[in-house]
């Protein structure tokens, strides 16, 4: 992929297992392996991972294909050089080239960890030594004068009168005065920037929590002026309070801040309306100038040190890169940088490093261009988020593809099973029909001679007959085309006829609350099978009796017919498998469940519906509801087919 070479950071795309899909340049520098030669690949086959790293990777990688979080995590590995680097990896599961995959992105944190070593055994060492010099100072004052001895700085202790108490051997080097000569002094006998009543008041306004820094400029004995920077502190000395002072010689640093003035002067006409933030720092991380652009950013800026003032650090930050130009002599580095602007919004820039050198070739400062780039970074989150959108959409429509296809190849399937199941029904007719005959011919021909038994047995057989027919029947129903034929009735007059097929015990009590006066058309003798099939069910739910009520009532336009019954009502669990639930579902010891599944198909065939209530011990009400005017000529060709978003097999209309 061409995008992943815009990466600076080495990337690659792995499969599931391990191989490598793709890879950018960064990584072929990383390992010394062409792109030809590591795509294919497995990462476990290159050299540069060590068995622990190896078996890490592994088993991030299947925790990120099982759809497991993973958080960036740190590896280490050995360069072509055979130099160990660390790396922070940061992974993401996504689908490439219609596969599962990942995209990893290793970033070097090879410096910053070693800077990191670097500062903890400095810290450690500069504890060590504080410790020991506070120590030596404490237990003598010999050993306190052999350590400021050993510095390179001059070194003095100021008493309150604003007199030297005592003086290191840089002093007498650097000033030219003996050791008795500087006691005999102070420091208004060798500065030249500030009179005695500004040191005696510097002196007496000394913090006692803190180190005072400031520069001024010293004489020597013979009359050299030395530009100084000091370091001032409030100590007690010999029982008493004094002042610990330190000056640094910062003559070259004076004179490399002349040669970047002069240089700054001329940029600072060019740069101070270009739209990127350009800065010199010197080698101590002084900000020695910036144009308009960075100024904006933080005013009064130059002069201070660019690390604590720009990011607020107390040391050099771990991927700066002026920092590689001072010490690692690179002659050009860019990264990016991210920070909050003036408006509060976050925002991006790269930084680039280049050194600034003196006509010998020594590099004395660095400058750096700050480049905005905060749209690009927008534009590439933007394409991120778009990215994985898309990955949700394409996933989503492919789970839907697949339920499409697994309906589909069910529905074919059953619509096979129907009909058959309709041949098989034409075709069991006839020897049902030659059996019921060949039993009335017995009965009638040889009443006498086959006894109470026999005769007991020939009505099991036309029973088990009848019922047989009645399946067959159920089943053509399913299997033929249904076409109404609707005429103006009511709902009174099609209960009387279906009440009159049905055998209504003597214990159950029917109450008929429709009205002859509402009128609907409808296909009279199917509609009177609906009736008839819902009675039937309130019968059977009633085994020891009770009350059936039949109400009519007439709601936007739809005439509703409600069965209301005192049986023993259903559970929810069998509710929701007999309104769809479970295929062709029955509780009854005999039957296969057509019952409801024909009644919905002649009510939905006239544009109406079905609705059941029940709960247990609570009795059942079944709402059949039909358009007064229904649509003419409809004429419904069915299948028995399943229908995959409800869960349950029932018919499909055309």
């Amino acid at each position: 992929m061409e995008l992943l070479n815009f990466l600076i950071d080495p990337t690659v795309i792995v499969d599931e297992k391990g191989n490598f899909l793709a890879v950018n340049d960064a990584i072929v520098n990383l390992t010394g392996v062409s792109k030809n030669a590591l795509i294919g690949i497995n990462f476990t086959e290159l050299n540069i991972f060590t068995p622990e790293t190896k078996a890490l990777l592994l088993e991030n990688l299947r925790k990120r294909m099982q759809g497991l979080h993973v958080e960036p995590y740190e590896i280490s590995l050995i360069d072509m050089e055979g130099k160990t680097r660390y790396f922070e990896l940061k992974a993401k599961k996504i689908t490439y080239a219609g596969q599962p995959a990942d995209v990893v992105i290793l970033r070097d944190i090879t410096r910053r960890k070693e800077n990191l070593r670097r500062l903890k055994e400095y810290a450690e060492r500069m504890e060590e030594l504080v410790n020991e010099k506070v120590k030596q100072i404490r237990e003598s004052e010999e050993k306190y004068r052999e350590l400021i001895n050993k510095m390179n700085d001059t070194v003095w202790v100021i008493g309150l009168d604003g007199k030297f108490i005592d003086v290191n051997d840089a002093a007498v080097r650097v000033l030219g005065y003996s050791r008795d000569e500087l006691l005999r002094m102070g420091p208004a006998d060798i500065d030249t920037s500030l009179s005695e009543a500004q040191i005696l008041a510097l002196i007496r306004s000394m913090p006692a929590d803190h180190i005072k820094v400031f520069e001024t400029t010293h004489r020597t004995k013979d009359g050299k002026i030395i530009p100084v920077e000091i370091s001032s502190s409030l100590i007690t000395y010999q029982g008493k309070q004094a002042v610990l002072s330190i000056a640094r010689d910062i003559t070259d640093r004076k004179k490399m801040e002349e040669a970047v003035k002069r240089e700054r002067d001329l940029l600072e006409a060019v740069t101070e309306n270009v739209g990127a933030g350009l800065g010199i720092i010197s080698r101590d991380y002084r900000i020695l100038w910036v144009n308009k652009y960075l100024r904006q950013y933080n005013p009064g800026c130059e002069g201070k040190i660019c690390y604590s003032t720009f990011n607020h650090l107390t040391a050099v930050c771990p991927d700066c890169g002026v920092r590689k130009i001072f010490e690692e002599g690179v002659i050009l580095d860019r990264h990016e940088y991210a920070f909050t602007g003036i408006d509060g919004k976050p925002k991006w820039a790269e930084l680039i490093a280049t050194p600034i050198k003196d006509e010998k070739g020594n590099v004395i400062a660095a400058l750096e261009l700050v480049v905005d780039i905060t749209e690009k970074k927008q534009l590439q989150s933007k394409l991120r988020e778009y990215s994985e959108k898309l990955e949700h959409l394409v996933a989503a429509r492919t789970g839907q593809l697949r339920e499409a296809q697994a309906r589909l190849l069910k529905t074919e399937r059953l619509a096979a099973i129907g009909e058959l199941a309709a041949m098989v029904g034409h075709d069991l007719r006839n020897p049902l029909t030659s059996i019921m005959g060949a039993s009335y011919y017995l009965k009638t021909k040889y009443s006498a001679e086959l006894g109470a038994k026999g005769k007991e047995m020939l009505e099991a057989i036309e029973k088990a007959i009848r019922y047989s027919n009645k399946i067959i029947n159920d089943l053509l129903e399913y299997s033929r085309d249904l076409k109404l034929e609707c005429t103006e009735t009511n709902p009174k007059i099609i209960l009387q006829d279906a009440l009159s097929l049905i055998e209504v015990p003597a214990k159950m009590h029917v109450v008929d609350a429709t009205s002859a006066r509402l009128k609907f058309k409808v296909d009279k003798e199917k509609m009177c099978e609906v009736f008839a099939r819902i009675i039937q069910n309130a019968v059977d739910a009633m085994p020891n009796g009770g009350t059936l009520t039949v109400k009519s009532r007439k709601v936007n336009g739809k005439l509703e017919i409600i069965f209301k019954d005192t049986g023993s009502g259903m559970s929810k669990e069998t509710l929701s498998k007999l309104e769809g639930g479970v295929p062709l579902f029955t509780t009854k010891a005999r039957g296969m469940g057509f019952g409801l599944p024909i009644c919905r198909r002649i009510v939905e065939a006239h544009g109406g519906k079905i609705r059941v209530k029940s709960a247990l011990k609570k009795g059942t009400v079944v709402t059949v509801s039909i358009p007064v005017k229904p649509k003419t000529g409809r004429k419904m060709k069915t299948q028995l087919i399943a229908k995959q978003d409800a869960g349950a097999l029932v018919l499909s209309s055309v």
